[in-house]
């Protein structure tokens, strides 16, 4: 998607007539879906505050839940991760985990450890530079690290684990599958995953609404099949950035939930912080000190996972996009005629979405929730969700 933007700002131009001939084909289908009355936040508190109820246990439960399988997949997977920095790690290297695994938000017992190979010291810019350039040395490395790891007989058993390498993917990665069910991706210089986690440590840590609100809504678009960034559609990162921003944000005349976390937090998140610091910040825990008294206690998290919907299902996508350091969202004037989602970490210019079809998807059944939340659904049935397949039929 071609934007005219940089860090600061984003700069404007005169909207094309395929602007606006796009934005009326992505809501034309939504014509279809009817607006009943009200929200779908003052529906279920007027008219079905029992399910309402029902869902904040059940929240309750989901995140009590999270916090073991966390706790179960780190304490299965520490030991291989240990062997394997010892494996394939020098003094001047190292492995660190990342993603879902480090900030806390494991949802699934069958997720994936996510890891990242860095080169510590003077060497790591020399290493980053030849690895995302030279094409042969990339290769070259990652198989020696391969034939490293099999040759290892303390963490490799070739009649019980399997390994997959993927040289050209966007994000060169070494796959690991152990007989107990372990998996392990290991990465290499990505310092923006690094970055990002590092991020979200300080959302997932927070306020423990986040974590439930994440929580609703990744169930909720993995039960309407919109979780598969590979066909162009949502990611679980997308929906972290989603969550933070809402959460971010005055919703009519409520304070936000959370302070602007990358400013109040900056000195630990800072995109101008050096990989190394962000190193080290990743080897301690998190400090979420200076974030508590500038927290709103008041909505239950329920009440958030309602108003998230009401809010997504209103916003324009094609108009606007959504900055972590911001609050509000910061009007674009696309120039692409395949819109996509426009979300911005503090780390790249670039959107954190590529998917061609994750704006409209996103946007059409936010709508269908919403009005189906009026009339009793989508709100005690967490974390399944089973009328949607009687829904549909």
């Amino acid at each position: 998607m071609l934007f005219l933007y940089n860090k600061n700002n984003l700069f404007s131009t005169i909207k094309s007539v395929s602007t606006r001939f796009l934005q009326s084909s992505v809501y034309a289908s939504d014509k279809s879906v009817k607006n009943i009355g009200s929200s779908a936040y003052e529906s279920a508190i007027l008219k079905f505050n029992d399910k309402l109820q029902i869902l904040e246990e059940k929240l309750e439960t989901a995140d009590k839940i999270r916090k073991n399988v966390h706790e179960t997949i780190v304490k299965k997977s520490a030991q291989k991760v240990n062997l394997l920095e010892k494996c394939i790690c020098s003094k001047k290297s190292s492995l660190l985990t990342a993603g879902s695994v480090a900030t806390g938000l494991t949802i699934s017992d069958n997720s994936d450890v996510d890891v990242v190979f860095v080169v510590l010291d003077d060497e790591l810019n020399n290493f980053s530079r030849d690895f995302k350039n030279n094409v042969g040395f990339r290769d070259k490395f990652m198989k020696l690290v391969g034939q490293i790891i099999r040759a290892d007989e303390r963490i490799w058993n070739n009649k019980k684990n399997r390994m997959s390498t993927l040289y050209d993917a966007k994000v060169p990665i070494i796959k690991l599958y152990f007989g107990d069910g372990t998996k392990i991706d290991i990465q290499f210089c990505n310092h923006h995953t690094l970055k990002n986690t590092n991020l979200l440590r300080y959302y997932a840590a927070s306020d423990p609404r986040y974590r439930k609100v994440y929580i609703y809504v990744k169930n909720l678009l993995s039960c309407l099949d919109l979780l598969d960034g590979e066909k162009g559609l949502l990611t679980s990162y997308q929906i972290s950035v989603l969550v933070a921003h809402f959460l971010q944000k005055p919703f009519k005349n409520q304070k936000p939930i959370l302070p602007i976390i990358p400013q109040v937090c900056s000195s630990f998140v800072s995109p101008n912080l050096s990989i190394e610091k962000v190193i080290e910040n990743l080897n301690k825990p998190v400090d979420t000190s200076g974030i508590q008294s500038l927290i709103n206690p008041k909505p239950l998290a329920s009440h958030l996972a309602m108003q998230f919907i009401d809010y997504f299902a209103e916003f324009d996508f094609l108009s606007y996009a959504i900055l972590m350091n911001k609050a509000d969202p910061v009007e674009i004037f696309p120039v692409d005629l395949s819109p996509k989602l426009q979300l911005f970490d503090l780390y790249s210019n670039k959107s954190v979405s590529n998917g061609d079809r994750a704006l409209k998807a996103l946007s059409m059944n936010l709508k269908y929730v919403r009005n189906s939340i009026k009339k009793g659904f989508f709100i005690d049935s967490f974390p399944d969700f089973a009328e949607e397949k009687f829904l549909k039929e």
